[in-house]
């Protein structure tokens, strides 16, 4: 008995610090982002920016060109920290983007209903801006086929 008690007792006293004192434990929550931003302006690069912060914000801090296409970018997307945008050329073909296009310009894609529609932009709100135009298949009820049909119409 003198033995157990004498064993936790030394145990004891060799802990300097208690659970609580563990703060490097405790999660830290980010204030926040780094975007990355490419194409059609004079400074590309990645952008430190706080949490929450949406399109536009990222906008106002761009160098953009003459021949920028902004026609199609949906300032109101919330970003989140990766997340990867790239500025267009000014072209005769307009594409619609995959990243910014809201739920009626998607529906002009072939073989793109509004639920489907629905179902990128949700995607896109929950996990962030797509990468890269192949990233659309990971949205449910979009595979190889609807994909082929629609790769030469889309953008990032």
């Amino acid at each position: 008995m003198h033995k157990t008690l004498f064993f936790i007792l030394l145990l004891l006293s060799g802990c300097s610090k208690w659970p609580s004192d563990f703060d490097v434990l405790k999660p830290t929550e980010s204030t926040h982002i780094n975007v990355s931003v490419k194409g059609e302006l004079d400074n590309p690069g990645t952008f430190i920016l706080p949490v929450y912060s949406i399109v536009s914000d990222l906008l106002a801090r761009l160098e953009l060109r003459e021949d920028s296409d902004m026609g199609r970018i949906n300032g109101n997307i919330v970003l989140k920290d990766g997340d990867l945008l790239i500025i267009e050329k000014k072209s005769e073909v307009k594409k619609v983007s995959i990243n910014t296009a809201l739920a009626a310009e998607l529906t002009t894609l072939p073989g793109i209903g509004a639920a489907m529609a629905e179902r990128i932009i949700q995607y896109r709100t929950e996990y962030g801006l797509f990468q890269k135009i192949e990233d659309l298949m990971k949205v449910k009820g979009i595979k190889e086929g609807i994909f082929g049909k629609i790769q030469d119409y889309i953008s990032l």
